[in-house]
This record gives C-alpha cells, sequence and structure tokens, in this order.
C-alpha cells in the first residue's frame, strides 16, 4: 500500500504517499458519545494500513470514508494547503489521461465548468467532497470499492467497546476525584491509588453495589 498515514493532533490525520507527497487531511468530527477522537483517528489509521486492499491512493482515501460514515462517523476531507491540491490533482489527472478521458469530457460528465475542473487538476482549487466522489465515478477509480468490502458491524462487540472506553473515562475521573479530596494522593500513581479504599469505594457506587 503506498501511503502513509500521520495522527497530527487530537482530530487530524493526513495522508501521504510513500514519497511523503501530502494529498489531504481528514478532520474528525466532534466526540460523540463513546466515539472519542482517539479512537476515530486509531480506526482511520487501521483502516488505512489493514482493510484496503488497493494500491491507489484515492481508492483508498474513498474507501476509508465511506468505511466511517458507515461505522458511525464522518471526517471532513480538505486541501487546505497549495501541495496537498496539486497533489490530488496530479493524481485525478494521472488516472485521467490513463483512462484517455479529456478534461473537457470529465468536467461535462461531473457537471463542472471546464475551467473550473481545470483549476482543480492544477490545484488551484480544492473539490468538495460530493465534486471528488462524481470525479471518481467518472473516472471509474472506485471500481474496487464495493458493499461486500466492508464488514458488517458486530453490534456486541461495538457495544463492548463502547463500554470499556467509557470505563477507561469514569475510571480517570475517579481517580482525580480521590486525589482531590485526599491532597496526601496527589503524588500517588493512578495503580496505588485504584488500590485505596475509597476509590474502590467510589467503584462500588459507580457500578450500584
Amino acid at each position: 500500500m503506498d501511503i502513509n498515514v500521520n495522527i497530527v493532533n487530537e482530530n487530524i490525520v493526513q495522508v501521504f504517499t510513500m514519497k511523503d507527497e501530502h494529498v489531504c487531511s481528514l478532520e474528525l468530527p466532534c466526540e460523540s458519545g463513546k466515539l472519542t477522537y482517539s479512537y476515530m483517528a486509531t480506526r482511520i489509521e487501521h483502516l488505512f494500513y489493514d482493510d484496503v486492499k488497493s494500491a491507489n491512493v484515492l481508492n483508498a482515501i474513498v474507501y476509508v470514508v465511506k468505511r466511517c460514515k458507515h461505522e458511525g462517523f464522518t471526517p471532513r476531507l480538505y486541501f487546505e494547503e497549495t501541495e496537498e491540491r496539486q497533489n490530488i490533482g496530479s493524481l485525478i489527472r494521472e488516472v485521467r489521461m490513463k483512462r484517455g478521458i479529456s478534461s473537457k469530457n470529465v468536467a461535462m460528465l461531473v457537471g463542472l465548468a471546464a475551467p473550473n475542473y481545470s483549476r482543480i487538476e492544477s490545484g488551484l482549487t480544492s473539490p468538495t467532497f460530493k465534486t471528488l466522489m462524481r470525479i471518481f465515478d467518472v473516472l471509474d477509480i472506485h471500481m474496487d470499492i464495493q458493499p461486500a468490502d466492508i464488514t458488517p458491524i458486530n453490534v456486541e462487540e461495538r457495544a463492548e467497546e463502547e463500554r470499556n472506553a467509557a470505563w477507561e473515562i469514569e475510571q480517570k475521573r475517579l481517580i482525580a476525584q480521590v486525589r482531590k479530596e485526599h491532597p496526601k494522593m496527589l503524588l500517588w500513581s493512578a495503580k496505588r491509588v485504584k488500590e485505596s479504599s475509597y476509590y474502590q469505594q467510589l467503584v462500588r457506587e459507580y457500578k450500584g453495589n
């Protein structure tokens, strides 16, 4: 797979080719319930490295975005920097030329004015995800992204993951509460705090026992 993925910060994931050309960025939606930034970013990373079957960078990006939508969160695909726009434009132009289609015909089929489409290929403007999907359809670079590639979500496993994520967050909150109410424990390790009788009492109250 000719692609590298970099988790920049809590809600931005960048996609590079193996030549370190920055293709695009994926901005994660706001945290929702148990879907934390960490979970979403790690999931995107796993999708690129473990699930993607295509060596085509554009195919890979489309597959991952569609898969994320299927799993309940939609990252925003954007090309902010001039270099990013030029890289995505070059990839689109390369596929178009291999298909033997003129830019004018692609523009017509996509529903764009020829000059506007030319600006996308030249890296002078960013395509919206909707426009990008239309370009992919016209250039037939979504062929290996079929519903059959999407493994059905295991509801029980997803529920277990969400319960574990919620419990991890709750444990951090309980540890912070113990340290706040018992200053002598401020310098204690998290493991030692968990062994304290007061922490165990809070856990029992949280679990309703």
